[in-house]
C-alpha cells in the first residue's frame, strides 16, 4: 500500500499547507490551511486499508483535459486495483465527466469535491493525495498554474506535459529531451528557471542532474499526449515510495525558494531598481 503524505504530523499534531480554492468561474485564490483531517474524508469511496490516492486539480473545462485525466486513471485502476481517484473543482464539463467516470468502471472508486471553498480547506483535500495529475496540453491555459504550486507546497508530486508556464518550475532530468533555455540559463547562471517536457516510465532515484541540470527532479514530466503516457507517469510515483518522497520534498523547496510571498516581494524590487537603473528595457 502507498503510504499518504505525513506532510501534517508535526508534534501538535497538525500542520500547515497552501491551499487554493477551484470553481466555476476558473478563479484561485491563495490562502494558508490549517487542519488534522486524514484521506478519510473521502468516505464513501475510501478502502478499509491505505489506498494510493491520484487527484485532478483544476476547473472541469476542455481546456484543462480533464477527460485524458479519466482515461489515465481506468488504466491506473487495471494495474493498482485499490487505487482511488478525486478530481477537486468544478465546472461545466462535471456531468458529463461523472457520466463518462461510470462508463470507464471508476463509479465506485472516484470522488468529485466539487468547488473547494474557502481556499484554505484545500490544505485538507491534498494532505490525503499522493498524486497530482495536470493533464493540460494547451500552454495557453497553463501560463503559470498557481493550483501546481500549492500542490507542490503540500510535498505532493505531480505529474504533467509541462505546458506553457508550467516548464519554468517542474524539473525532470530523466527526460529525454531538455528545453534549450533551461539548460542555456542554468550554464550561465543568470535564472534559475526549470524546464519541462521528455518521458516518463524510468525507475530508479533521483537524479542531480547529470551534467545538465543543478537542481534535483521535482516532478514528472511526460511528453506523449496520451492516457497510457500519464499512466505510466502515475506508475512510476506509485511503484517507488523513495522517488515519489524525494520529488514530494524537492518539489516543496522549489516554493519556498521561489514563491513565498517574500520571495516573489524581492524579485519585484529587483526588476524596479533594473528598470529604474536603465539595465532592463532598453
Amino acid at each position: 500500500a502507498v503510504c499518504h503524505p505525513k506532510i501534517f504530523q508535526t508534534s501538535g499534531g497538525m500542520g500547515m499547507g497552501m491551499g487554493v480554492g477551484v470553481g466555476m468561474s476558473g478563479g484561485a485564490g491563495v490562502a494558508m490551511g490549517v487542519g488534522n483531517m486524514g484521506v478519510a474524508q473521502y468516505s464513501e469511496n475510501r478502502c478499509l486499508s491505505p489506498c494510493p490516492v491520484i487527484g485532478f486539480l483544476a476547473r472541469l473545462a476542455s481546456e484543462k483535459s480533464p477527460g485524458l485525466f479519466l482515461e489515465a486513471c481506468a488504466l491506473v485502476a487495471k494495474r493498482w486495483p485499490f487505487a482511488r481517484f478525486v478530481m477537486i473543482g468544478d465546472g461545466p464539463m462535471r456531468e458529463a465527466l461523472v457520466d463518462h467516470a461510470q462508463k470507464l468502471g471508476l463509479a465506485s472508486k472516484i470522488h468529485f469535491t466539487g468547488g473547494v471553498y474557502p481556499a484554505s480547506n484545500l490544505a485538507l483535500h491534498l494532505r490525503g493525495i499522493d498524486v497530482i495529475v495536470n493533464p493540460s496540453l494547451r500552454a495557453w491555459s497553463e501560463t503559470f498554474c498557481i493550483a501546481n504550486t500549492e500542490a507542490m507546497a503540500m510535498e505532493v508530486p505531480i505529474v504533467s506535459f509541462g505546458v506553457g508556464g508550467i516548464g519554468e518550475y517542474l524539473r525532470d532530468p530523466s527526460s529525454a529531451r531538455a528545453p534549450p533555455s533551461w539548460t542555456e540559463c542554468d550554464v550561465r547562471g543568470g535564472s534559475d528557471s526549470g524546464g519541462g517536457g521528455g518521458s516518463v516510465g524510468r525507475e530508479g532515484g533521483v537524479d542531480s542532474g547529470a551534467g545538465i541540470h543543478e537542481r534535483a527532479q521535482n516532478g514528472v514530466l511526460v511528453d506523449e499526449p496520451t492516457p497510457e503516457a500519464l499512466a505510466n507517469g502515475i506508475h512510476t510515483l506509485l511503484s517507488n515510495a523513495t522517488l515519489r518522497e524525494a520529488i514530494g520534498k524537492e518539489a516543496r523547496a522549489t516554493i519556498l525558494e521561489r514563491y513565498t510571498i517574500e520571495k516573489m516581494i524581492e524579485r519585484y524590487e529587483t526588476l524596479y531598481e533594473g528598470v529604474l537603473a536603465g539595465r532592463i528595457g532598453r
